[in-house]
């Protein structure tokens, strides 16, 4: 198979390259926890007052229940950002090591994977 020519990397190279990816991943992920927390009394009032959750009793036992409803919602919302943008990630450093092939069968699943993630979320929302 001699469709591209592999650059031989060092184990070195290969962790720093990791390294950096898993790096702006976390720099996503904080950004979107920290703008989740600032959304989350605003997601949790809308919840609150949808048409099935009126009458339900909301209580809380103990002061950091407030805190802890709060960062739940972030973290979440943190998660549902971070995912494609993790996945992407995943896949830019998976990349330089394909044949043109499988990077051809690999790019068939991704708008799947995505619908999926869609469909997974919606799902959670109206359904569960």
């Amino acid at each position: 198979m001699s469709d591209h020519k592999l650059k031989s990397f060092t184990w070195e190279e290969h962790f720093s390259e990791l390294r950096v990816r898993g790096f702006l991943v976390l720099i996503v992920f904080t950004v979107t926890f920290a703008l989740g927390f600032l959304g989350a009394k605003p997601l949790f009032m809308f919840i609150r007052t949808s048409d099935t959750l009126v009458n339900i009793d909301w209580n809380v036992f103990h002061p950091a229940d407030v805190i802890s409803i709060y960062v739940k919602f972030a973290f979440i919302c943190g998660l549902i950002f971070t995912i494609p943008w993790c996945l992407y990630q995943i896949w830019r450093y998976l990349k330089p090591g394909l044949y043109s092939s499988e990077k051809k069968e690999v790019l068939i699943y991704i708008p799947f994977s995505f619908i999926l993630f869609i469909t997974g979320i919606f799902f959670s929302y109206f359904y569960i």
